[in-house]
């Protein structure tokens, strides 16, 4: 708490330039999507690594709210190929692809590229990693399958870091085994049946898995919401180390002034989040330097 309220403090040195607009969806360590003009000092949220390793790519990691606080600024409408719109301010930066390379890219910097020089435009690709999902939990369908995961489901562990786990649910074939594979379906996940047997059960006891990868595993647990397994997968799996692969990576279609707006200046420890599922980079400082014990004591 001291270290936290040393950061906030006029002693260090903070220069925020990159902002975005109060109402973007920022990807919350809990799973869930919040405001950006909603978070908070200490508030922990899904970052991921500034620079790459060589041959290994970005990965996923923790990273909590330094500071969030509301100003006036000149924004800019990003209209991307996909139907997304997404506002901020000219020195953010987005983690974008151009010519096959992957960088760091100022909102301001892109109408320029965007224009065409020698009747050659520039491609600027945006990747998105993952899909922007709500609340489920207060419909019945979502409240039946939060109970019937907790009570006979489990998290199948992946082996791998391009995964993190697996819901799968296990019951004999009966009514519950068929209205789980249907509130599957009515909330947009799908799932392949597999048959097992135990020495205690007479009958044999189907499975039904959860396909779709990290990304669908991580919206069901956000979304649906299932106490006991979201407490599981944040104890025993979590999301820190795994590899961000990209969902879809719609073009920037145009970059225009829209004006002066209330935008969230925020700080984060790891300088990256996610907003709308896009990567971002949130914050340029100096006098800051970041060590483990630091993060443990914030955390």
């Amino acid at each position: 708490v001291q270290l936290r309220d040393h950061l906030l403090s006029d002693e260090v040195e903070k220069i925020y330039f990159d902002c975005v607009t109060p109402e973007t969806p920022i990807l919350r360590g809990d799973l869930r999507w919040v405001p950006a003009g909603e978070l908070q000092a200490g508030d922990e949220v899904i970052g991921f690594e500034d620079q790459p390793v060589p041959g290994r790519g970005r990965h996923y990691q923790k990273s909590f709210v330094i500071s969030n606080e509301m100003r006036r600024e000149m924004v800019y409408r990003l209209t991307l190929s996909n139907g997304d719109t997404i506002r901020a301010t000219g020195r953010h930066r987005w983690l974008v692809r151009i010519g096959g390379r992957t960088q760091w890219l100022h909102t301001e910097d892109m109408p320029g590229l965007l224009a065409r020089k020698g009747g050659q435009r520039v491609v600027i690709r945006l990747p998105r990693f993952l899909a922007v999902w709500g609340l489920a939990e207060q419909s019945r369908t979502a409240g039946y399958l939060a109970g019937a995961f907790d009570a006979d489901g489990s998290l199948l562990k992946a082996t791998t870091a391009y995964a993190t786990c697996t819901p799968v649910f296990s019951q004999q074939d009966n009514e519950a085994l068929a209205a789980v594979e249907q509130g599957l379906h009515e909330l947009g996940f799908t799932a392949s049946r597999y048959v097992g047997t135990t020495k205690l059960a007479k009958e044999p006891v189907w499975g039904l898995c959860l396909t779709g990868g990290n990304r669908a595993a991580l919206r069901f647990l956000g979304e649906v919401r299932p106490p006991k397994l979201l407490a599981d997968w944040k104890r025993k799996v979590g999301y820190a180390g795994h590899f961000m692969k990209a969902l879809e990576t719609p073009t920037v279609v145009s970059v225009e002034e829209d004006g002066k707006k209330e935008v969230s200046v925020m700080g984060t420890t790891s300088g990256t989040y996610l907003a709308s599922g896009y990567g971002a980079h949130n914050t340029e400082t100096t006098g800051l330097n970041w060590q483990k014990d630091e993060l443990l004591c914030i955390s």
